[in-house]
């Protein structure tokens, strides 16, 4: 951030405090007890834009408490403007020293900063952040569904796997559900669904293969209990001579094996 221009007291109610990124300002009884009691301690920075009005860089929780409890004056470092990524990647690294931030508030960080043209690699290097973790949280924004996952209170690492999901209507709501009511299995189902769904690709590979050779593909496994179906396992099959089939004699197939459907 550039070098301070000057230290004034102003009056906290004509101070404009810009979107920030925590998008709940968090004014606990506590902390604006603390505001009340002992006033501004540590003072905001702002910079003075071109109408004589000052904008809130840092400090926008104590602003506000400053101006619900009614202080005349705090004390502010007037600096020039920063570049807004600047401005953003200080405002986090200031926001997570003095509260945590929520995955949501850190994803919107970095998701703003993707819109100003910062590559996941610089954002990165300014949060001090994985660039594994911010290309996620870019990933996640990015998805209408999985970011209001996320912004539900959801984590990040679980909203990521919604995303995944999230051509899957009925899939993605069955995870949105674990992850708000029984959090502890939502990775036991994640991997489980990931499981069905590489499988159901596979039999879908295999389905066209068996297609584009001819056979005919049936549903129901000839060797399950109470088949009534017009296919016969090759295995229960011989010639009129008594020899065993081959897969050269198939007409048909299920996923499990050879089958002829007459």
């Amino acid at each position: 951030m550039n070098d301070i221009q000057s230290l004034e007291l102003l009056d906290p109610a004509t101070l404009t405090v810009d979107t920030n990124v925590r998008k709940d300002a968090a004014l606990t009884p506590e902390f604006v007890a603390s505001i009340k009691e002992h006033g501004v301690l540590v003072p905001v920075v702002g910079h003075r834009a071109e109408d004589g009005t000052v904008h809130v860089l840092m400090g926008q929780r104590r602003t506000l408490a400053a101006v619900d409890v009614g202080l005349a004056s705090i004390a502010v470092h007037v600096v020039a403007r920063p570049e807004e990524a600047d401005r953003l990647a200080t405002e986090v690294v200031e926001n997570d020293h003095r509260r945590a931030l929520t995955d949501n508030d850190r994803a919107e960080a970095y998701h703003q900063l993707s819109l100003l043209g910062v590559s996941p690699s610089k954002i990165a290097r300014r949060m001090g952040a994985k660039k594994a973790l911010v290309e996620t949280a870019l990933r996640v924004k990015g998805n209408d569904r999985a970011a209001a996952a996320l912004a539900a209170g959801i984590t990040l690492e679980q909203s990521a796997v919604i995303e995944e999901f999230s051509d899957d209507a009925e899939g993605a709501a069955k995870l949105e559900a674990i992850a708000t009511e029984n959090p502890g299995n939502f990775a036991h189902w994640a991997q489980r669904m990931r499981d069905d769904r590489e499988r159901a690709a596979l039999v879908a590979e295999a389905t066209a293969e068996a297609v584009e050779a001819g056979l005919i593909v049936v549903s129901e496994d000839p060797n399950g209990w109470g088949y009534s179906g017009p296919a016969a396992s090759l295995y229960d099959l011989t010639t009129a001579d008594g020899e065993k089939l081959t897969e050269f004699d198939a007409d048909g197939v299920f996923t499990s094996g050879l089958v002829t459907a007459e």
